[in-house]
């Protein structure tokens, strides 16, 4: 469920330096630094993404 996800990706942010999105658009791949921002932040900006046509992923460091 939505709310299970919200709770394992705040903690999943809790618990480490940076959340970075990466963007992959037209064979070029962006990291975006999102280290410090909500799990709602996050979620919006992926869906953002996702309606865009962009694909985009987490990763954590």
């Amino acid at each position: 469920s939505t709310g299970q996800t919200l709770r394992d990706l705040r903690e999943l942010l809790s618990v480490t330096l940076d959340t970075i999105i990466v963007v992959e658009f037209e064979g070029e791949q962006t990291r975006l630094n999102y280290g410090g921002r909500s799990a709602e932040d996050v979620i919006a900006m992926l869906k953002a993404l996702h309606l865009e046509g962009r694909k985009a992923w987490l990763e954590v460091e």
